[in-house]
Order: structure tokens, then C-alpha cells, then sequence
């Protein structure tokens, strides 16, 4: 059973031509938003690395396209809490990330760059134009700590974009 369609003027179902202009409706576009989020501090596997990321240590973890859709990023953003300090973010990362897409089997990056050239501090990490990253990809993120002192709990790196649905 499908949910109703949302109703207009005058009580007719709504229509793409009825929407103000740069709203899109992921029902009749075709495409949504989405954020993939990695945590490569304390999480689980696969999305996380499933431990601290302590000083001058190296973690890993991925996520998966979905098989029915293209996904396009437009931004990478990073936050982080450090030490045990729940609640209180970090911003000066001291750490490189580097970034690999199964899709293109490229990384992001010619050589680990510093996670706050890539997400902007205190500002988004908008892309010059989106990265089309295709379904099915995998996409791996590598995270080294160069601090000798900070442990990150959490480290989340998150991929911001919008996802184009294939077929029907």
C-alpha cells in the first residue's frame, strides 16, 4: 500500500510543476539526499573501526553504494570527540585522511592530506563539483592520528550528497 500523495490547491494530488522552484520531490525527481557517515573511532565494523584511534595509530572503515542508485558527493565533513571528553568536539584533527573508490579503484587524494584541508574547519567541505561515486562502490577511508598525545572516541567522517535512483 503506497502512502498518498500529498494534495495541492483545491484538493489535487500534487504535481512537480506545482512545487516552488528548486524543491525537488525524491518521489518524482528520481534522486534524495543522503549522508553516508563513517566513524573510524569507537564503532562497530563495518561502518566504524571498531576501536579508539589512539595516538599515531591508523584506522579504517567503508561503506557500500547501494546496488540501485548513483550517488554524488558534494561535501565531506568531519567531527570528532577526543579523550573520553563525550560532548566536547575537536577541530584541529592532526590527522591525514585518505579516501579510495572501488567504482574507479582511484583514491581521492595524491598523497594523505590533512582531514581539515579536505572538510573545512568550522565550515563545510564543499566540493568544487560533485564526485559521482557509482552503485555498487566501495568506498574505504583511511584515517591516521599524527598527534602523539590525543585519542579520538569517535571520529566521524561524513559523505554528503545526493543519490540519483537508477531504473524503477
Amino acid at each position: 500500500m503506497s502512502a498518498a500523495s500529498p494534495l495541492g490547491p483545491g484538493g489535487q494530488p500534487l504535481t512537480q510543476g506545482m512545487l516552488p522552484p528548486g524543491v525537488f520531490d525524491p518521489k518524482l525527481d528520481n534522486c534524495d539526499f543522503c549522508a553516508y557517515t563513517l566513524d573510524l573511532g569507537n564503532s562497530p565494523k563495518p561502518n566504524g573501526a571498531g576501536a579508539n584511534l589512539a595516538a599515531g595509530a591508523t584506522a579504517s572503515a567503508f561503506f557500500m553504494v547501494e546496488r540501485n542508485v548513483d550517488f554524488y558527493l558534494t561535501s565531506l565533513e568531519a567531527s570528532a570527540t577526543i579523550n573520553g571528553q563525550d560532548g566536547i568536539f575537536y577541530y584541529n584533527y592532526q590527522s591525514t585522511i585518505q579516501i579510495e573508490d572501488s567504482g574507479t579503484v582511484r583514491q581521492f587524494f595524491s598523497a594523505p592530506t590533512p582531514v581539515e584541508t579536505m572538510t573545512g574547519i568550522a565550515d563545510s567541505g564543499r566540493l568544487i563539483l560533485p564526485r559521482l561515486i557509482r552503485a555498487l562502490s566501495k568506498v574505504t577511508t583511511t584515517i591516521t592520528n599524527n598527534s602523539t598525545s590525543a585519542t579520538y572516541n569517535h571520529f566521524w567522517i561524513v559523505f554528503v550528497g545526493y543519490r540519483i535512483y537508477l531504473g524503477n
